[in-house]
C-alpha cells in the first residue's frame, strides 16, 4: 500500500550559528542549514543549486505569487515585525529568526494516475487551514515522483511561531518542562498528519505512515539509491536465468514437464500483474466515488439555482404589479393636484373682481354682514367637494 508524504520546515534570513548541548556546531557538512534563499534559489531551478536534477526545469505556478515574489514578502515580514521580549520590551527579528514555513506534499510515482485530483485536494486543503498567509505553491515536474512545495508566511506584527504546528504548541507550554514541551511538539506534527490523512489521503486509499528508515547523510542516500538498483537489476535477471535454467533441465524430459515448467512462470507472472490490477481498481473505486459525490453536488445545485430562478421571477412580478398600482395612484394624485391648482386660480381670480363689492356689501349692511356671508358659502360647492 502506498502512503501520504506531507512535510514541513522553517527557514531564516541567514543560517543560524547556534551551537547543540555539546558544543559542537548545530550543522555540519551533511546537514547543513538552509537560508530563504537558498530554498528559493532551488525552487526556482537556479543554476548551481539543484545538484540532485539531472534536467532541471522550470517549476509550474499552481496557487498564489511567483516564487521572487515570496522572497520579497518574507524579507518584507522580517523587516516589518517586533515582538516583545520577556521584560516587555519591543525587538527586531534576529537575523537567523524564522521567517519562512516551507513545505512539500508527494505521491510515489507509482500513483501517478491519481495525481492531479490528490494535489488539487490539497491545495484546498492547505488554502483552509493556512487562508491569505499561504502565498504561494509550485510544482516541479523534472523529478521521478510527482510533488509540489507550498510557501507560508505569517502576517507582519504576528509571531512565526504560530503558524507551525509543532512550535506553536511549544509557545503555548513554554511554562512547562522540557519533557512536556517536546510530548506538546510531537502530538502537534502528529495531529497535524492525521488530520491531512483524514481530510486527504484517506479518499484515495493511502495510508497515514510509510515504512520507517533511519537517517543517513545525503552521500550515503544516494549510494544506497544506487546499491538498491543495481539488486533490482540482479533479481530481474536471476529470475529470467532461473526459468531458462528450468527448461534446460527438462530438455530431455517428456513435452509434458516443460509445458508444465512454463506455465508455472506465467502463472506467477499473471497473479502478479493480477496484483497491480486489483491495486488499479482499488484507485480506480475511490476516484469513482468522487465523481458520484460530485454529480450529486451538482445535482443539489441545479435544484437550488432553479428554486431560486423561480422565487426571484415570483418576487419580480410581486414588484412588477406593486408599482402598477403605485403608478395609478400617482396618476390619479397628479389629476387631482392639477384641478386643485384651477380652482385655486379660479378663485383668486374671482376674489379680485369681487373686492370692490364685497368691501361696498361690509359697509352697507354693517352689523348684519357676517350672517349673510355665511349663508352664502354654505351653498358654494367646488369642484372637488369638501371632505
Amino acid at each position: 500500500m502506498s502512503y501520504q508524504f506531507i512535510h514541513i520546515e522553517d527557514y531564516s534570513k541567514t543560517i543560524s550559528k547556534k551551537k547543540k548541548n555539546d558544543g559542537k556546531e548545530k550543522y555540519n557538512k551533511e546537514t547543513k542549514g538552509r537560508s530563504v534563499r537558498d530554498i528559493i534559489a532551488e525552487a526556482k531551478r537556479e543554476k548551481g543549486n539543484c545538484p540532485h536534477v539531472e534536467n532541471p526545469t522550470e517549476p509550474i505556478l499552481l496557487y498564489g505569487k511567483n516564487l521572487d515574489e515570496v522572497e520579497r514578502l518574507v524579507y518584507e515580514y522580517h523587516d516589518k515585525t517586533k515582538l516583545k521580549d520577556k521584560n516587555g520590551k519591543e525587538k527586531k527579528l534576529r537575523s537567523d529568526a524564522n521567517i519562512l514555513l516551507a513545505g512539500v506534499v508527494s505521491l510515489n510515482k507509482d500513483n501517478a494516475d491519481i495525481w492531479d485530483d490528490y494535489k488539487n485536494d490539497a491545495i484546498a486543503y492547505l488554502s483552509n487551514k493556512y487562508g491569505k498567509k499561504l502565498v504561494s505553491v509550485i510544482e516541479h515536474t523534472d523529478e521521478a515522483n510527482p510533488h509540489f512545495h507550498f510557501y507560508v508566511i505569517q502576517d507582519p506584527g504576528k509571531r512565526f511561531d504560530l503558524i507551525h504546528d509543532g512550535k506553536k504548541a511549544l509557545f503555548e507550554n513554554k511554562d512547562k518542562i522540557k519533557h512536556e514541551q517536546n510530548i506538546a511538539y510531537l502530538n502537534a506534527m502528529r495531529d497535524f498528519q492525521e488530520d491531512f490523512f483524514k481530510v486527504v489521503s484517506s479518499n484515495y486509499g493511502l495510508s497515514k505512515d510509510g515504512p520507517k528508515r533511519a537517517r543517513m547523510s545525503r552521500s550515503d542516500y544516494f549510494k544506497l539509491g544506487r546499491e538498491v538498483k543495481l539488486i533490482n537489476q540482479v533479481k530481474v535477471k536471476a529470475k529470467k536465468d532461473a526459468y531458462k535454467f528450468a527448461i534446460d533441465e527438462f530438455r530431455n524430459e517428456n513435452w509434458f514437464n516443460k509445458i508444465t515448467t512454463s506455465f508455472d512462470f506465467n502463472r506467477k507472472s499473471l497473479e502478479e500483474a493480477t496484483k497491480r490490477g486489483d491495486k488499479y481498481k482499488k484507485s480506480l473505486g475511490s476516484k469513482n466515488k468522487k465523481i458520484k459525490d460530485l454529480e450529486g453536488i451538482e445535482t443539489k445545485y441545479n435544484d437550488l439555482r432553479k428554486d431560486f430562478k423561480v422565487r426571484v421571477n415570483n418576487q419580480t412580478e410581486l414588484l412588477r404589479n406593486k408599482n402598477s398600482d403605485l403608478e395609478n395612484e400617482n396618476k390619479k394624485i397628479k389629476q387631482e393636484n392639477t384641478d386643485l391648482i384651477s380652482e385655486n386660480q379660479n378663485l383668486k381670480t374671482t376674489l379680485e373682481e369681487t373686492l370692490p363689492i364685497y368691501e361696498t356689501l361690509k359697509s352697507k349692511l354693517g352689523d348684519k354682514f357676517e350672517e349673510w356671508k355665511t349663508n352664502l358659502f354654505k351653498s358654494v360647492k367646488t369642484k372637488i367637494g369638501y371632505k
